[in-house]
């Protein structure tokens, strides 16, 4: 059977915080289950509580005994019952701070290795940054250069469109010249 922390509290005789101090020490975390938001305890970790609250209640009713001896042997029983609940809070008070404790060093834990993972995040992001800036860097020297590179390619085509103006006007005026030296030789050639 499931018992909620209500019902564990209620049946334990102890308050709920003290069920849930037990429930969020490490001996106890993985054995608990939840259903709809619900912490459930089931039969067995409900024995094992059970005797975690025996020991401590064991142990400070001794040191209740030795008090009520050293002080009065004719201690009336109020008295007794009082100094139990305050010894129960004492102990309830311990168990806390041992959980708190641990509770501390497992926080303390967990951001250890969420800093280590920030870190690690930061460094990639640092070096993806400068990845972008040499990009970024290198896309402005190209567009610098782009002007360059199509004025220098426009001078490059007029030399060029120049060159060929020059081999053209060659290559007319060497059929100029062929033509002329070709009639030159048929007259000469004629007359032979």
């Amino acid at each position: 059977m499931n018992y909620t922390v209500e019902e564990t509290a209620t049946k334990l005789n102890v308050s709920k915080q003290a069920i849930y101090m037990k429930l969020k020490s490490p001996m106890f975390r993985n054995q608990i289950s939840k259903k709809h938001g619900k912490t459930y305890i089931d039969e067995n970790l409900l024995n094992l509580i059970k005797d975690s609250l025996k020991i401590n209640n064991n142990s400070f009713k001794k040191k209740v005994e030795i008090q009520d001896i050293e002080f009065d042997k004719t201690v009336e029983t109020p008295t007794v019952t009082s100094n139990l609940v305050n010894i129960n809070e004492v102990a309830i008070d311990t168990d806390y701070i041992n959980y708190l404790k641990a509770d501390i060093v497992y926080l303390k834990d967990q951001l250890n290795e969420q800093s280590i993972s920030k870190d690690l995040q930061i460094s990639n992001l640092n070096e993806r940054l400068k990845q972008e800036q040499e990009l970024n860097k290198n896309s402005q020297i190209l567009q610098l250069r782009q002007p360059q590179d199509i004025k220098l390619l426009e001078d490059h085509v007029q030399e060029f469109g120049t060159k060929l103006e020059e081999v053209k006007e060659n290559m007319i005026h060497r059929e100029e010249h062929q033509k002329h030296k070709s009639l030159f030789s048929k007259i000469f050639k004629s007359n032979d």
